[in-house]
């Protein structure tokens, strides 16, 4: 469940940009280390929750949700800077 279209855009992507074998194992020890780090968060969200207190957690959803917003907006640009390539406006 924490993998979706986006995670799998990103991999097929890397992988296919990888020019060599070394490229390719550092794009798999990158999943490797997200899983981990996934696995670790998910596993102490009890205690993490504690220590952020009501206050941490207002505030890393505020951060979450403008990191959210700020990579949609790339998208945006990114795709309305190939289009109008495309159209040859720019």
């Amino acid at each position: 469940m924490l993998s979706g279209p986006g995670a799998m855009n990103t991999t097929i992507s890397l992988m296919s940009d990888a020019k060599n074998f070394f490229e390719g194992a550092y794009v798999i020890l990158a999943i490797a280390f997200v899983f981990l780090l996934s696995y670790y968060i998910l596993l102490n969200a009890i205690h993490i929750e504690k220590i952020l207190g009501e206050k941490g957690k207002a505030i890393f959803q505020k951060i979450m949700g403008l990191l959210t917003f700020v990579i949609g907006i790339q998208f945006v640009i990114n795709g309305l800077t190939m289009v109008l390539t495309g159209w040859g406006f720019i």
